[in-house]
């Protein structure tokens, strides 16, 4: 098979997704209890893997390897692949599909971006199970370290619940540089 380039990724993707209707955005933004629309999700995915691509080009890696992870259907994903990262914004949603080594994308880019800038993310496993304890400590040191890599603690804000068993809440507010501590 031809390496996966973004066009055909897309194609193929949104393809899935609207044969099955959007059921399993659909089933996981109810799980999530989140009410939105899941064609929102579908196009909050698209944009998302395409500046996560775009950050891909600039750094001179090859895009195959994450356009590959980002199925429909993440149990059709590869192997490696354990971790549901659905990202929450202002503007909408977005879910990305990444292994054990989440730095495959770059959360602090994805923030910085006024495309795919978010507030929340939910964290949850590929094959639906409960995130172990072992799981929310790895998580929390991954996410904290990519996003303080670029945002000092006075900048961002960050807040982890794993107290829900299937899935890792993070909340992400940045600060605005200009406010002085009030005392």
């Amino acid at each position: 098979m031809p390496k996966l380039t973004l066009d055909r990724w897309e194609r193929q993707f949104c393809e899935e997704a609207l044969s099955d209707n959007v059921k399993l955005f659909r089933d996981h933004l109810k799980m999530l209890e989140i009410d939105a629309d899941p064609r929102e999700m579908l196009a909050g995915t698209v944009i998302a893997v395409t500046v996560g691509c775009s950050y891909y080009k600039i750094d001179g890696r090859p895009l195959a390897p994450l356009l590959e992870m980002q199925t429909y259907d993440p149990a059709k994903a590869p192997e490696d692949v354990k971790y549901v990262f659905t990202f929450v914004s202002y503007k909408g949603l977005a879910r990305i599909l990444l292994p054990s080594n989440i730095g495959m994308i770059d959360l602090a880019d994805l923030l910085m971006c006024p495309l795919t800038s978010y507030h929340r993310i939910w964290v949850t496993r590929t094959d639906e199970g409960f995130l172990s304890d072992d799981d929310l400590v790895h998580l929390e040191r991954e996410i904290t370290y990519d996003l303080r890599f670029d945002y000092s603690e006075k900048e961002l804000d960050l807040g982890f619940d794993g107290s829900y068993g299937d899935r890792l809440w993070v909340g992400v507010c940045e600060n605005d540089e200009d406010d002085e501590d009030v005392e």
